[in-house]
């Protein structure tokens, strides 16, 4: 199966049996992969209750930058549908830059956007995790304090931040903010309730993956020579310093062993006895913990522990795997059960005209909602997703639509699909999807619209200039034809008549109905 996109394989979250992380020279084993999957609280919010992204994820390992193909998405496999293989596009030259939608603080400090709590809810080797609550929206966040004395390769945390900023699912956590002075680095992450994994396996829980203080890309043939994590998780080639992304499927398969019975596969004394039986990658199903667990639960499991690579199940094949399929979610089921046939095509073709600006702050609000608001569309966009890659293709659109009722000549299907494609990738990921979708009336109130502008206000002067519109929506670099459009949105947008957007004016784009701005066709994609 062909990967829509090439992405970084997620080998840097911390387990549920925190490890001291100590290096060791001569090829001696170090902790594997950090690797924690954290439980994002209840399916109605995840923004409710604290449960922190761990402090201590920025450590200096070196490891190259890969990309490999990314699937990371709830499995609701429909296996009457087929995922087209198609190309990759290459990204348009009006495209926009998702990552630079994560607000970078506009020269003000963490304090004056949140009210932090002076309790720490969380520390670790490289900084703290704080509770904190937005001035104007009163919307709770984490925010993790991370020291940069503390950090021995800032590349790393740079690294940590680029990823968290183009990492985009329902089941990611998700940054919001980055926030920077002389002594440390603070960045604003979703805020989710449901505690670690290990201790909350019972309950009905949404997995939120978190820390991608160690994630990195691989692109293959790459070979990663770096041991880093945690012992429990770590697949024995990493420990053998030898290895690529197939590592993250043998950590997926030790998280699935945790859910099913209450604890991990490899078990020691001390941390060499179990790093002896990782490497070994010998396990057993204890018949008295077992028994109650399906032999297609355990065939998966030993798929995923296979010790050779080769013999791995990759993401794909473990996603069409016979017993995740019978068991997950069908799509045409969600599907029937989502109320928003009538309405939801004509709100995608109403999106996918309105020019670049709005596009990219609803873009930014719809970052902003939780999970208890945006629950049904978290359903759809995983219904519609065929192959369950996170992502939207032609096909999958087309085809899911069909199965919901919608018939399939639509005709401006294709040219809806490229104005919902903010980034100019050729598939529409799951914000991009949100910000068309999502009930505009509803949200679209002042504070939360006041964030937004607040990205695009880069110097925080209150206005929104030509030079600010140019760092956002044209990636720092434009064709002269690129800046005559943004002239001519900076105009349609500004009442004022001085050349620059005040929030006012803002405020008056985001509220104004569909088709109405004579610069939409102008700039839109």
């Amino acid at each position: 199966m062909q990967s829509k996109r090439q992405s970084g394989s997620l080998s840097g979250l911390e387990g549920p049996h925190r490890q001291q992380q100590t290096r060791r020279q001569g090829g001696e084993p170090y902790p594997g992969i950090r690797k924690q999957y954290r439980p994002g609280g209840h399916s109605a919010v995840s923004s409710s209750a604290p449960m922190l992204p761990p402090p201590g994820s920025v450590t200096p390992p070196r490891i190259s930058p890969r990309t490999s193909p990314r699937r990371r998405t709830s499995p609701s496999g429909q296996e009457c549908r087929q995922p087209e293989l198609t190309p990759q596009k290459q990204p348009r030259s009006n495209s926009i830059d998702k990552g630079l939608l994560v607000d970078r603080g506009s020269g003000r400090s963490v304090e004056d956007i949140y009210e932090l709590e002076t309790d720490k809810i969380g520390q670790g080797t490289f900084g703290i995790v704080r509770r904190a609550k937005h001035r104007m929206t009163g919307i709770a966040k984490a925010v993790k304090v991370i020291e940069k004395a503390k950090v021995k390769d800032p590349r790393q945390l740079k690294r940590e931040v680029a990823n968290m900023r183009i990492l985009d699912h329902p089941n990611i956590v998700r940054l919001y903010e980055t926030f920077e002075d002389a002594t440390t680095v603070q960045l604003v992450l979703e805020l989710c309730g449901g505690g670690e994994l290990f201790h909350a396996i019972t309950k009905d829980n949404v997995l939120k993956l978190i820390d991608f203080g160690l994630s990195c890309r691989c692109k293959p043939p790459e070979v990663l020579r770096e041991v880093v994590g945690t012992a429990s998780y770590v697949a024995p080639q990493v420990l053998m310093r030898n290895y690529d992304k197939q590592c993250d499927l043998w950590s997926c398969g030790i998280v699935m062993y945790i859910m099913l019975c209450g604890h991990p596969p490899f078990r020691g004394k001390n941390q060499a006895e179990l790093l002896l039986k990782v490497r070994d990658g010998s396990f057993v199903f204890d018949a008295k913990v077992w028994r109650t667990v399906t032999r297609g639960a355990k065939n998966l499991i030993t798929m995923l522990l296979k010790r050779d690579p080769e013999e791995r199940h990759s993401a794909e094949k473990a996603l069409t795997d016979p017993w995740l399929l019978a068991a997950a979610p069908k799509n045409s089921a969600l599907l029937r059960e989502a109320p928003l046939r009538d309405v939801l095509v004509q709100d995608l073709r109403s999106f996918s005209a309105e020019n670049r600006l709005k596009k990219a702050a609803l873009h930014v609000i719809s970052r902003q909602l939780s999970d208890e608001h945006t629950r049904e569309l978290q359903d759809i966009f995983r219904a519609l997703d065929a192959d369950n890659d996170g992502m939207l293709s032609l096909h999958d659109l087309r085809e899911g639509l069909a199965l919901w009722g919608v018939p399939e000549d639509i005709p401006d299907l294709e040219l809806i699909m490229d104005g919902l494609d903010l980034d100019g990738t050729g598939y529409v990921d799951y914000t991009e999807f949100l910000a068309a979708a999502v009930d505009k009336e509803r949200f679209l109130n002042k504070d939360v619209c006041m964030c937004a502008f607040n990205i695009f206000d880069s110097d925080g002067d209150g206005k929104i200039t030509n030079g600010d519109l140019r760092k956002v929506l044209d990636k720092g670099s434009f064709a002269r034809d690129v800046a005559g459009r943004r002239d001519a949105l900076v105009k349609d947008v500004a009442r004022n008549g001085d050349g620059t957007i005040d929030f006012e004016d803002f405020m008056a784009m985001l509220t104004k109905p569909s088709g109405m701005s004579t610069a939409a066709s102008e700039m839109s994609p």
